[in-house]
Order: structure tokens, then sequence, then C-alpha cells
């Protein structure tokens, strides 16, 4: 049996707040992937998550670790092991949030955690918390895959595979559901950036001119730009030019009247699955990617199919 009186082990349980429950079938036998030097795991619970860390024993970070009162200063280093689970299951969820869809979740991307030690990973105690948390209720579920952590993991470990900073945008414009005006401008604007995100990790070297010059316009990005750099036109490129034109309209024409609801969602959709794309273009044989672009459009075609989904 291996020797693990010189270790103290850290574990982390964490829930995703927002009105969406992510419910994953429990059909392998074991979840177990790695990040760096965290562990992380489908939680005993339906919707939980797990991460784990080993760290060194010793006299001081038992004390701390048991200091259940309170009474010890905060200790930064210690605390910083913590701050490290949290890191990579936000890494976690932000990629199940914008990769699946899932945009019922809280947009900061706030979770609920738990943390406990053991010196034998057999026996656990409560980490004294000195943090605020907060509750989000819960109605929507989504059920996803069971090679989950299999897809994610490879996903989150590569920097330049996490979702790209627009999709903030975009998970705007799927959360409102009464200002048609605002929701387009929203998905247009994460169009926009995501196709410059999307050129500045292909070719680093772009990022000054991207960041200093005017932008060309979405037909150009999107169609004659892409093809320059990846032989390929974006498939979406007509619905986002025509996007890009309503945004310009809203904008500048304060008159001009709101799009309708469904048509507002079915734009929102495309933009999804254009910068999806965009993805799959930095890494063109990730099976993964081909099959998150094969379900947002499944989304996309859902909706137009019964258009009450999701409404």
């Amino acid at each position: 049996m291996k020797d693990t009186s010189t270790k103290i082990f850290l574990r982390g349980k964490f829930t995703p707040l927002g009105r969406a429950k992510i419910l994953i079938p429990d059909t392998k036998p074991l979840w177990n992937a790695i990040v760096g030097e965290v562990h992380i795991e489908k939680g005993h619970d339906e919707d939980g998550f797990i991460t784990t860390i080993s760290i060194a024993s010793d006299k001081t970070r038992i004390e701390y670790f048991s200091d259940v009162k309170k009474i010890l200063p905060i200790h930064p280093e210690l605390e910083e092991y913590l701050n490290l689970m949290s890191d990579t299951f936000e890494k976690l969820s932000i990629t199940l949030k914008y990769f699946y869809g899932i945009y019922e979740t809280d947009f900061f991307g706030r979770f609920v955690s738990k943390f406990y030690w053991s010196s034998d990973k057999e026996t656990w105690l409560e980490v004294p918390d000195r943090r605020n948390t907060i509750w989000v209720t819960k109605d929507v579920q989504y059920i996803l895959p069971d090679n989950l952590l299999d897809n994610i993991v490879s996903t989150i470990k590569k920097q330049n595979n996490l979702p790209f900073a627009a999709f903030e945008q975009l998970h705007k414009a799927f959360q409102e559901r009464t200002n048609t005006r605002y929701m387009w401008i929203c998905a247009a604007t994460a169009a926009e950036q995501a196709i410059k995100e999307f050129l500045g990790r292909l070719k680093p070297e772009l990022i000054p001119l991207l960041s200093e010059l005017p932008s060309p316009p979405i037909s150009k990005l999107y169609k004659s730009i892409l093809k320059e750099y990846t032989d390929v036109e974006s498939s979406f490129y007509k619905q986002l030019i025509k996007g890009a034109e309503k945004r310009n309209e809203l904008i500048h024409k304060p008159s001009q009247s709101a799009p309708e609801l469904i048509q507002t969602i079915i734009y929102i959709h495309e933009v999804e699955c254009a910068m999806i794309q965009l993805h799959l273009l930095l890494e063109p044989s990730n099976p993964f990617f081909i099959y998150l672009l094969e379900l947002a459009n499944d989304r996309l075609m859902n909706f137009k199919a019964n258009p009450r989904i999701g409404m």
C-alpha cells in the first residue's frame, strides 16, 4: 500500500450557478482526468464536479486546514492551492457553458464550492471557507455525454483552445428574451470580436494590426480574409453579413423597428455556429470541435423547426 503519510490531500466540490442543472450519465467506471497538478472527476452527486490536489504535509498546514473556528489569519500560500482548484474548475465551467451552449448558467461563471482535506484520502474534513458564496436557483437541466471529461480536459489544457472571449457577448444575447434590439447588437458584436480573436490565435503577428487598425467589414472578415488564411469561407458568411447590416441599422437609425424575437434567436444561433466553426478551423482534425459544431447546428435546426423551444 502506498505511503501517504507525508501528504495532505485537498478536495474541492463545485456546482455551477445559474438556471441550468448539468447532468452527466454515470456510465463510465472512472471519471478521472488531470489538468496540471489537479485531478478532475464527476462528483458523487448528479450535478457536481470534484477536483483533488496533493501537497506536502507539515504541522502548519494541518493546523491551518483544521482551523474550523477561523482563528488563524489567512495564509495566502495555502489559499492559493484552493484557488488553483477553483481556477481549473472555472476553465471547465466556461468550456461547458460556451461550447455546449448552456447559457442559463451564471453570466460571470460563478459557482458554489466547498473544500475538504485529508491525510489518508479516506476521511475528509471540511476546510474552513473564508470566502463569501451565493446561491442561484436552477430550473433547466442539461444532460451531457458520458465522454465529457475525455474531450473537455484535452481542450482546456491548451490556452489556445479555450472559448473566445466573444462568447460573453453571445451569452448576453442568449440570456435576454425581450429586448431584441439589444440581443441582435450583442450577437453581431460577438461575431466581429470572434473572428478577430480567431485571426490573433491563428496568426499572432496580426494582433497589432487587429488592435490598432479599423476593422474590415464582416463581409471581408468571414469570407475573403478567412479564405486567405484557411482556404475556406465561413458557412454562415451570408447570414453574418445580413446580421451586421441589421446591427448597423439598429445602431444608427433609432427609429428602426426592432427585429422579431424568432428571427433574432435564429440569428444568434447562426452566430454561435459561425464562432464554433472558427474554433474548428484552428484545429480542423479535432473530433471534439467537429462534434461541437454538429451540436450547434442541431440547436439551430431544432429551433427553426420548433421556434417555441428556448423562448
